[in-house]
């Protein structure tokens, strides 16, 4: 993101908006594509600040630094669990621009193409099915080298996977000690731990890596590649939205 129209407030002076998009989080920051619309002006407005400048949000490792900073999070807890014996979890939710994708831990996994086809059938829309999903979900995906540059061939299926979209994906980039053994684990109980190539298949089932929403060691969050400097897109930070109005409502 570079150089986005930020307001401190709102215009003093009358400005239309076509599209008024509550939260710039993880689905908000899609906004990207209406404004790719030069005949209409959109303004985001977030409840949180700016990621920009806040270093965890772009070095991947820091997203544990989160949890309990109330200024980038929400810090909501659970009710008590019984299950836990009454004790209260904390449910950490992204209070900064990109939402979650701004504070979590990046682990990039579609789930099983079962509970897409699932839903198309209790729906009754065969558009939610797994292989009418992939186009439109591959057509997001910008495969991105792992931050080693180590070669991932046979790590993912590149058939599965999307090159030319706008959300970084990538494979973990530091190996570790326990890689080999995995791999060794999954050659010798073919029947209990099977090697699984990619886990964005639609077959999640096995041991294998794992992909990330990382690229270049950083960060690939909603608002990273998805807001872009344009004339007719503004974003309004610390702002929280309390009450919708129709015209003509007093």
């Amino acid at each position: 993101m570079h150089q986005l129209r930020i307001l401190s407030d709102l215009p003093t002076t009358s400005t239309h908006y076509d599209f008024i998009v509550v939260g710039g989080g993880t689905a908000g920051n899609v906004t990207n594509r209406l404004s790719e619309n030069p005949a209409w002006r959109i303004l985001v407005i977030e409840s949180g600040p700016s990621h920009e400048g806040v270093l965890q949000t772009s070095v991947p490792f820091f997203f544990n630094r989160f949890f309990r900073q109330s200024q980038y999070n929400w810090t909501f807890t659970t009710t008590p669990q019984q299950a836990l014996h009454g004790r209260i979890t904390e449910y950490p939710q992204g209070h900064i621009l990109g939402g979650g994708t701004s504070t979590k831990g990046m682990f990039y996994t579609r789930g099983s193409s079962s509970d897409f086809d699932r839903f198309a059938r209790v729906t009754g829309n065969p558009g939610w099915s797994w292989e009418n999903l992939q186009p439109y979900i591959r057509n997001n995906e910008q495969w991105a080298t792992p931050a080693d540059s180590h070669d991932a061939i046979g790590k993912f299926d590149p058939s599965v996977n999307g090159v030319d979209g706008i959300d970084a994906v990538t494979l973990p980039g530091l190996s570790r000690a326990a890689d080999a053994l995995m791999v060794q684990a999954s050659r010798e109980l073919v029947g209990d731990f099977p090697f699984n190539q990619d886990m964005n298949s639609g077959s999640p089932l096995g041991l294998g890596w794992i992909p990330s929403t990382i690229k270049g060691g950083k960060r690939s969050s909603s608002a990273t590649p998805h807001l872009v400097e344009r004339k007719n897109l503004d974003v309004l930070f610390n702002t929280r939205v309390t009450r919708f109005f129709r015209t003509g409502d007093s």
